[in-house]
């Protein structure tokens, strides 16, 4: 950049708060449990990736599961670190939903914590609190429970392990 040029191109990324995310990376398989709103439990198989953005702005996420009946349905998200709000933010696209859902948190002792914004589910607008804790071996659990009055209630639970763990 020419001296006296203002720093209005300099990048910030925040790479200390997105490399304590470093236990979302890798690629992992699961069975995810759904527990439906007056439905019952659904188990299917799940695929997750997780990579950085070349940019290393985002921690990106792709879910994939084949759910009975429905079929296969698709997630992409998009993690980044907020100076300015304190927090991690999270965009997720899902291939059966025309808006993204969006997301904020922080790590909590060793585990990621989202909440999301209210998001249109089959079963109306849902605010959904999703969990990823890492386990020792290199795997994942992941949680999604919905707010209700009462408190947070759990919809859907799946423990990844990693691709090649044996």
């Amino acid at each position: 950049m020419p001296s006296g040029m203002p720093d209005l191109f300099t990048r910030t990324i925040p790479v200390v708060q997105l490399r304590r995310l470093d236990f979302l990376l890798g690629e992992s398989t699961g069975i995810q449990i759904l527990h439906p709103p007056g439905l019952p439990t659904v188990q299917c198989p799940a695929i997750y990736s997780g990579t950085r953005e070349d940019c290393e702005r985002f921690l990106k996420i792709d879910f994939f599961c084949e759910m009975p009946g429905f079929g296969i349905d698709t997630y992409r998200a998009l993690t980044t670190w907020s100076d300015k709000q304190q927090c991690y933010r999270t965009w997720v696209f899902c291939a059966s939903k025309e808006e993204p859902m969006y997301m904020e948190g922080n790590l909590e002792d060793d585990r990621l914590v989202m909440v999301s914004d209210p998001w249109p589910m089959p079963w109306g607008l849902q605010r959904v609190r999703s969990v990823f804790t890492p386990l020792e071996d290199g795997g994942m659990r992941y949680v999604a429970d919905f707010w209700q009055p009462e408190g947070y209630h759990t919809y859907c639970t799946i423990t990844f392990n990693p691709l090649g763990a044996g």
